[in-house]
C-alpha cells in the first residue's frame, strides 16, 4: 500500500518547479518519502538475491526487476522536485538511489550466473553417473560431454565470482552513500536498514570470502 506521505511527495514532485519551491522542511519530507518507499522495495529484493545458498525462488528475478524499477522511479520523481533550497540533499539522495539500484541489478546478475553455474554442474554430475553403467562404446562421447559441462561450469562460476566482486564494491559504495544521505536527512530511518546490508554482506562473503 502506498503511504500518504509518498502520495503527497509524488504530487509535490509532479507540481514542483511550475509552482512554488519547497521549503527546506517540506523538501526533507518529500525526499524521505521517496527514498523510504524505494528502500523498502530494494531491501526485500537484495536480501533474497544475496542468499546464494538457497534455490532461486520462482519470481525472484522479476521481483528484482520491479525493485530496480521502483528505485529508478523514485530517482526520477526526485529530479522533478525543485531542490534548489537544499542542493546537497538532492545530490545525496540521487547518489544513494543510484547505488541502491546498482546493488539490486548487480546482485541479480551474480545470482543469475550462480544459477547457470549450478545447472551446468548438475549436468556434469548427471553425465558422470551415467558413465558408471555405460557401455564401453558410449564412454568416450559421455566423457567428452561431461568434461564440456564441467568446463562450462567452471567458467560460469568464475564469471559469477567476478560479478560478486563488483556487487561487493557496489555494497561498499551504497553504505557510504547511505551515511551521507542520513546526515542530510537527520537519520537513517527512511533508508535501507543496516540489517539488510548485513544480510547482503554475509551472502557475498559466503560466495567469495574476503582475502
Amino acid at each position: 500500500m502506498t503511504s500518504p506521505a509518498l502520495v503527497e511527495s509524488q504530487s509535490l514532485a509532479a507540481g514542483a518547479g511550475a509552482a512554488e519551491k519547497l521549503a527546506p522542511g517540506r523538501l526533507v519530507e518529500a525526499v524521505s518519502a521517496q527514498v523510504q518507499g524505494a528502500s523498502g522495495r530494494a531491501g526485500r529484493s537484495v536480501e533474497l538475491l544475496a542468499d546464494f545458498q538457497a534455490p532461486a525462488a520462482t519470481g525472484l528475478f522479476q521481483q528484482a526487476d520491479e525493485a530496480a524499477a521502483a528505485v529508478g522511479a523514485a530517482a526520477a520523481a526526485l529530479q522533478r522536485i525543485d531542490a534548489s533550497a537544499r542542493p546537497e540533499l538532492a545530490t545525496a539522495s540521487l547518489n544513494y538511489l543510484k547505488a541502491a539500484q546498482h546493488l539490486v541489478t548487480g546482485l541479480q546478475d551474480a545470482r543469475r550466473k550462480a544459477v547457470h553455474a549450478e545447472a551446468l554442474d548438475r549436468e556434469g554430475a548427471r553425465i558422470a553417473a551415467e558413465l558408471k553403467d555405460a557401455r564401453d562404446s558410449d564412454r568416450p562421447a559421455l566423457l567428452e560431454r561431461m568434461e564440456k559441462a564441467f568446463g562450462q561450469s567452471d567458467d560460469a562460476e568464475a564469471a559469477m565470482k567476478e560479478s560478486v566482486t563488483r556487487a561487493s564494491a557496489t555494497l561498499a559504495e551504497l553504505e557510504l552513500r547511505r551515511s551521507l544521505l542520513a546526515a542530510q536527512l537527520g537519520s537513517a530511518d527512511a533508508l535501507l536498514p543496516e540489517a539488510s546490508l548485513a544480510v547482503v554482506r554475509r551472502g557475498l562473503q559466503a560466495v567469495q570470502p574476503a582475502e
